[in-house]
């Protein structure tokens, strides 16, 4: 009852010194033990698996499982039927085609609800992850955009939404090809200066604009 602990002389090999003797710490052995198994990853401290412990739980819960496991979404330009501007996106997993009819009612709005769909050509679409993507230079992002496809309440296709459509999209390709151009002429230009040095600078005007893509 009189042996007194001090606290402050505890060394460095896991054992404490006592005025009359010396004591080995009883979660040394466990502590080397699990230092010797951990190992360091992204998630943080892995220990190794024994029959003694539980197994492992996962990082993600099961409902991101479950989305992380879904199909991707498809994204798809829709249309009024009859209209060929003022379009929106579309997000819908490939197959479910009343949830993307759903979703269109949504997003245009509709005064009843959508039942079917059209390509350009006046084809029905069945299945939305057969509609085929748009052209490169129509694209704006990572992820392919498909269509377009217009939405009917019930009615026939008509043809005037992808009359304005193809309009829309010739005149926005020619405002994109007209620089096109206009760049190929003055890059032919100074490469015939470069190929040929006696040809007179001067029927080169204002190349400074050129920009290089190498």
């Amino acid at each position: 009852m009189g042996l007194e602990c001090d606290l402050e002389a505890r060394r460095g090999d896991g054992r404490f010194e006592f005025p009359s003797q010396i004591l080995t710490s009883p979660f040394l052995p466990a502590h080397l033990s699990l230092s010797k198994e951990a190992s360091w990853t992204v998630s943080g401290v892995a220990l190794h698996a024994s029959p003694g412990r539980g197994s492992t739980r996962p990082v993600l819960s099961r409902r991101l499982r479950g989305l992380s496991a879904a199909a991707p979404a498809l994204r798809v330009l829709v249309f009024r039927n009859g209209a060929g501007s003022e379009g929106c996106e579309v997000a819908a997993a490939a197959g479910l085609v009343e949830q993307f009819l759903d979703l269109c009612t949504q997003k245009l709005q509709l005064t009843s609800t959508a039942k079917l769909l059209y390509d350009w050509e006046g084809n029905r679409v069945q299945d939305i992850g057969l509609v085929p993507p748009l052209d490169g230079c129509l694209q704006s992002s990572a992820t392919p955009l498909r269509g377009p496809v217009w939405v009917s309440r019930g009615e026939w296709f008509s043809p005037a939404g992808a009359k304005v459509y193809i309009r829309g999209t010739v005149g926005a390709l020619r405002g994109k090809l007209r620089p096109a151009v206009e760049y190929l002429a003055q890059n032919k230009k100074v490469s015939a200066i470069l190929t040929y040095p006696k040809v007179r600078t001067e029927s080169v005007p204002d190349v400074e604009w050129l920009t290089w893509n190498f």
